[in-house]
């Protein structure tokens, strides 16, 4: 179990990026001004099925955050629905 609560208020120049090795488990990088913070999985020699369920989630978080983000924009002209 992983126990940790880190908050950042991103601004201009923040970025990501997926770091791909072929010999070792992909790093997710989040890059915010003078902070940076790697997330990997708990094994670097292998990917096991929660590590698939977790980057799924991931992902589904990820598209969540983009559509309120589109959705509270007032510059944003292609706002979907709200998400409930």
């Amino acid at each position: 179990m992983s126990e940790t609560s880190i908050s950042v208020h991103v601004g201009q120049g923040a970025w990501t990026t997926c770091h791909r090795y072929l010999d070792h488990p992909p790093i997710l990088g989040f890059y915010l001004g003078t902070t940076s913070l790697a997330v990997c999985n708990q094994d670097s020699d292998r990917v096991t099925a929660a590590d698939v369920g977790f980057a799924q989630s991931l992902v589904e978080s990820a598209r969540d955050y983009l559509a309120e983000c589109q959705r509270l924009c007032p510059d944003h002209t292609d706002r979907p629905e709200r998400v409930a």
